[in-house]
């Protein structure tokens, strides 16, 4: 019959069934684990967490199993951790080296840039391809201080999953992307453009649906003539 455990048993909590040695065991684990660990990252090279990868975020997660498991039980020993966190790096360490040398495989593993919009308009497909709402690609835009689509000519969402903009000079009219572009309308004052919701393009007053993508949920086209650095 299993034995049972008994409640708010604060030794148990706090200090373990151990004894009181092992404490220091797990000094001289943590020591010994989180070196190697190190030594190794600094061998492969490695870059900021914004910046990681798909493969080198799965690093991560593999050799945090593999790292704390190691660090604290006293049932798994140090040889097998070691060995599991030496494979780990050496997998990620030759698939850069393939990603390096053939542009295929750099795509499956890592993927590749995106276009979500070029010339103040939205390509719908890209971002239901990409499963990307319209509203997580306006806040990367406002992120980036950017309140009009029409101000970026090409806009890519990256294999590290940020966006980046690449923007015009001068006046543009285009679809405001500040929190108030919610506000939609059907018709608009006869000599004035209209913005498609949906995809940014502007078109006259008159228009009824929206010639790229077919919609009909407009915005008053804003003039922004911002001055960008």
């Amino acid at each position: 019959m299993q034995e049972l455990i008994p409640s708010l048993d604060w030794q148990r909590i706090f200090i373990g069934d151990e004894p009181p040695i092992f404490l220091l065991e797990i000094v001289v684990r943590t020591v010994i684990v989180y070196s190697y660990s190190l030594a190794l990252i600094r061998w492969i090279g490695g870059r900021g967490i914004g910046q990681m990868s798909i493969v080198e975020f799965l690093l991560v997660v593999a050799l945090g199993s593999a790292v704390g498991d190691a660090m604290f039980y006293p049932d798994v020993p140090l040889i097998h951790a070691l060995l599991v966190i030496t494979l780990v790096v050496v997998i990620n360490k030759l698939i850069d080296i393939a990603m390096c040398s053939d542009p295929r495989i750099r795509h499956f593993f890592a993927g590749k840039s995106i276009e979500v919009i070029r010339d103040g308009r939205i390509n719908r497909n890209a971002l239901a391809y990409l499963k990307v709402s319209r509203d997580e690609l306006f806040e990367g835009l406002r992120e980036r201080g950017i309140s009009n689509i029409a101000r970026v000519q090409y806009g890519f969402l990256e294999p590290s999953g940020a966006f980046s903009f690449f923007r015009v000079k001068g006046p543009v009219k285009g679809l405001q992307i500040m929190p108030a572009w919610t506000t939609t309308f059907a018709t608009a004052q006869p000599g004035n453009d209209k913005a498609c919701t949906d995809c940014g393009t502007v078109v006259p007053a008159e228009t009824q649906v929206c010639p790229t993508c077919q919609s009909r949920a407009w915005a008053m086209a804003v003039i922004d003539d911002e001055e960008i650095q």
